[in-house]
């Protein structure tokens, strides 16, 4: 397994971004959250601001929360691309680039109407 990647968001300026074991004490620790439990709460604006704030402040120990928000407000990214960044980090951190994804086993349920695609003008 390769070393986990820097994922980078430009704020301010580009950071490079990635969740490394400091990270996921310090985020626990702040939070009282278990950083495995982030993958189902991605979509919370709180819990992604929680995590980006951690990992900005693995290069700069002085940065607050409120100036992290600052810093994506001011930037040119909209909320979802900033979610769908923090996530792409964590996601990095667990999932080998060339393993699956772990997806949650779905029953089959069989389809009595074929999708819109599939019917003719014959039907």
């Amino acid at each position: 397994m390769a070393a986990t990647p820097f994922i980078t968001i430009k704020l301010d300026k580009v950071y490079k971004l990635k969740l490394g074991y400091g990270a996921m004490s310090e985020y626990e620790q702040v939070t009282g959250a278990k950083i495995m439990d982030f993958g189902s709460n991605a979509g919370n604006f709180q819990v992604t601001m929680d995590l980006l704030w951690i990992m900005l402040k693995q290069d700069n120990e002085e940065l607050t929360l409120k100036e992290a928000m600052k810093l994506v407000d001011n930037s040119d990214n909209n909320i979802m691309d900033t979610i769908k960044i923090v996530s792409k980090v964590y996601a990095a951190a667990f999932f080998d680039k060339d393993a699956p994804v772990p997806t949650k086993e779905v029953e089959e349920v069989p389809n009595e109407n074929p999708p819109l695609s599939v019917i003719s003008a014959e039907n």
